[in-house]
């Protein structure tokens, strides 16, 4: 590989020989440290530092390649708003009869955004044909309904988590679903003496559903949907960089534009060096998928974005992905020195995926009502949590280090709850956690 600059991400071991003994230490680097990457070997980087020859493991370098600037895109809003939103004319895809379903969605999604795709795929320095094919794929390219308004999906449970836990029987006069399987079995009505009505599947009656709760709690019904073509959750909002759902929603609901630009600040972050957006540098679409979808999804979402990338190709040839310095194999992620801070920093921060690296694919997850195994049902565990506690920050009050076992007291304070005997226990195996136990009460 060519030689380049590049930033430690963390504080780091600068070693003479590519191995984690002792006597291998240099010295200790602080993060931001500017190196100059010279080769790689294997899962190392050899580097020099101030003159000085040695080697540093991949996870702990970004290249000046791969870095993005930091920051949400929306901040930069006006910058953005100049750019055209269509492709241009003289750059539009034909869409022909005889074109495969992934061939006309490919083009169609670059026909209708690819002026501003091809300006954001440069922010995040991936070829503009990853940046169609993974909103085609995540998002389908449709905002808003045949009225004008944008398409919602209105969940039951999580505005039960948001609203109804504090008042439940006014709550169960007007929405139900699954007590076992909360994402199924939603229904509402507008008063006790009219029938339950299902509403998923009809935007009219997604709305319904919607504007009636918003009028029982507004911020807690605006959390509770998923907004336009990416179909972000609303408790979201400060991950996709606004200070309050109300923020959001009225975004989303100005226009294609700020949906779009809403997904890729899904995907990157505030972050210069999201992991999510190295792997699509890469194009390493199910290491991508397996954080955005879940890792149980990771191989079908991976194989719809590259068989969707693929097409585009096919139909668009002279799309040219950007020429910087070939990116290296996508670091895998580090298990951190405390695994403890690590995850609960992780809760608070709402970092999913951040919070999953830590786990083993196969890891074993328990608590007083359940047993499961697998990372995205874990995923799913966390999601439910969240969206219960609302920004909630996590404070760990003990921990017992019997390694590989720890067990931990922590508590948490949020805006849709709180936790004041948070008990834990883990088994760390591999720098990774293969057996979680959990238990607490949510107040």
């Amino acid at each position: 590989m060519p030689n380049q600059s590049g930033k430690t991400t963390s504080s780091v071991n600068f070693r003479s020989a590519p191995e984690v003994r002792p006597d291998t230490i240099l010295r200790g680097l602080a993060a931001n440290t500017s190196v100059e990457v010279t080769g790689e070997q294997g899962e190392w980087y050899t580097v020099i530092v101030e003159g000085q020859n040695g080697f540093i493991k991949k996870e702990f370098i970004l290249l000046a390649s791969q870095g993005v600037a930091a920051g949400f895109l929306v901040n930069r809003m006006s910058q953005f708003a100049a750019v055209p939103l269509q492709a241009p004319d003289t750059d539009r895809a034909e869409v022909a009869a005889s074109m495969s379903g992934t061939e006309k969605l490919a083009a169609n999604i670059w026909n209708k955004f690819g002026g501003l795709l091809n300006v954001l795929s440069a922010e995040l320095k991936i070829d503009p044909a990853v940046a169609v094919a993974v909103f085609a794929v995540e998002s389908g390219g449709r905002g808003f309904g045949d009225d004008g308004r944008t398409l919602i999906r209105f969940e039951n449970h999580i505005f039960y988590n948001y609203w109804g836990k504090t008042d439940p029987d006014r709550f169960n006069q007007f929405f139900k679903f699954d007590q076992g399987q909360t994402w199924q079995g939603h229904q509402w009505r507008p008063s006790v003496d009219q029938n339950w009505r299902d509403f998923h599947g009809r935007q009219t009656a997604e709305w319904e559903a919607f504007s009636f709760a918003t009028t029982l709690n507004d911020t807690a019904a605006k959390s509770s949907i998923s907004m336009g073509s990416p179909q972000i959750m609303g408790f979201n909002f400060s991950g996709v960089g606004y200070e309050s759902v109300q923020q959001m929603f009225d975004a989303f609901a100005s226009g294609d534009r700020a949906q779009v630009i809403g997904f890729f600040d899904f995907v990157q972050g505030p972050s210069t060096n999201s992991r999510r957006v190295l792997a699509l540098q890469a194009n390493d679409f199910n290491t991508f998928a397996s954080m955005y979808n879940g890792p149980g999804q990771a191989s079908q979402y991976g194989g719809l974005i590259q068989n969707t990338l693929n097409a585009f190709h096919k139909i668009k040839p002279n799309i040219a992905p950007p020429t910087p310095a070939p990116p290296p194999t996508p670091p895998a992620p580090s298990p951190s020195a405390d695994i403890v801070t690590a995850l609960f920093d992780s809760l608070t921060r709402r970092d999913l995926d951040s919070l999953m690296n830590l786990y083993q694919t196969d890891v074993a997850h328990v608590t007083s009502n359940r047993t499961v195994q697998g990372a995205n049902l874990v995923r799913d565990f966390y999601l439910e949590l969240l969206s219960r506690l609302g920004d909630a920050k996590f404070s760990v009050s003990s921990v017992q280090d019997a390694a590989p076992t720890k067990i931990i007291a922590w508590t948490a304070t949020g805006s849709g709850g709180s936790i004041g005997d948070g008990q834990d226990t883990l088994s760390v195996a591999g720098g990774k956690i293969q057996y979680h136990f959990t238990k607490f009460t949510v107040n």
